[in-house]
């Protein structure tokens, strides 16, 4: 039978590891605030184009109307 000694597993100081956890919040909280920032990145170049298409379509009705 295969016996695993896991032992030093538990002798780790948690002091140690914390700087990890504290390091792997910080890359989520960066990541996320990428990810928002994306996307009122995006919602702001849409507002945009339809703004354009908008005035592309008023444009487009007055010179109909025009002729």
């Amino acid at each position: 039978m295969l016996r695993m000694n896991l032992a030093p597993l538990f002798q780790i100081d948690p002091h140690t590891t914390s700087y990890y956890l504290i390091l792997g919040y910080a890359a989520m909280w960066l990541i996320g605030f990428a990810y928002v920032m994306h996307l009122w990145n995006q919602q702001r170049n849409m507002q945009r184009d339809i703004r354009l298409m908008k005035q592309i379509l008023s444009d487009s009705i007055k010179e109909k109307s025009n002729d």
